[in-house]
């Protein structure tokens, strides 16, 4: 199979961290043909201490030996986003976005898109038997119910390509829902879950590097 995975997210953790998820992620695809894209946006220095304040040729040459492509989202207008209603700025849907339009100019199809993130290590088993018509995410999640997971999916291309990322459609949606999660899934509209027993690895780090889920299964 043709996989496309892309790794997405501010930079909240250092730089050899990230670069282990990816290769992780990596990991659970060696049987198939990878591209990797790497997708993260300005401003790579914040005033608020949980950012790690790396510039942008420092991210490149310490992350571009480990991906295919390395995207950096310059012009994300953050004073023109609308607010969900309960959490902050939508800025991972807007960055999907234009990950979505990069991968469809791309002088290549795939069979499967795999989106990440960066504070992610996931590790699944019999990964293959998703690979289906359907987009799947984990059956894990930091809020407690299927409706808060948007860290992770696999999907069909012709799912993803076709997803109504525009500006305006984000946007009316932003507008109707509470948090950042629900405007994904108002989107995205994943269809099924990855079963748990499934999920070996799944340990996700935020902000300052607390780590807010940790699921590891010995076989």
């Amino acid at each position: 199979m043709k996989i496309c995975c892309f790794i997405i997210g501010a930079i909240r953790n250092p730089i050899e961290e990230i670069v282990y998820n990816i290769n992780q992620l990596k990991e659970n695809f060696k049987n198939h043909d990878v591209t990797t894209i790497f997708s993260t946006w300005e401003p790579f220095v914040s005033d608020n201490s949980y950012i790690y304040n790396y510039n942008k040729d420092e991210l490149v040459q310490k992350i571009s030996p480990h991906v295919n492509h390395l995207l950096f989202h310059e012009n994300l207008d953050f004073n023109s986003m609308r607010r969900c209603k309960n959490t902050g700025l939508p800025v991972m849907i807007h960055a999907q976005s234009l990950v979505q339009s990069f991968i469809k100019k791309l002088d290549q199809t795939f069979d499967y898109i795999v989106r990440s993130r960066n504070d992610l290590n996931i590790n699944i088993k019999n990964v293959e038997k998703y690979f289906d018509n359907f987009m799947y995410v984990p059956a894990c999640y930091w809020k407690g119910t299927f409706l808060h997971n948007d860290h992770f999916y696999i999907t069909p291309y012709s799912k993803f390509i076709n997803l109504p990322l525009d500006l305006n459609t984000i946007e009316e949606n932003v507008k109707n829902s509470h948090d950042c999660e629900e405007v994904f899934h108002r989107l995205f509209k994943p269809d099924k879950e990855i079963e748990k027993n499934d999920i070996k690895v799944y340990e996700l780090k935020g902000q300052g590097g607390i780590t807010k889920l940790n699921i590891r299964v010995n076989d």
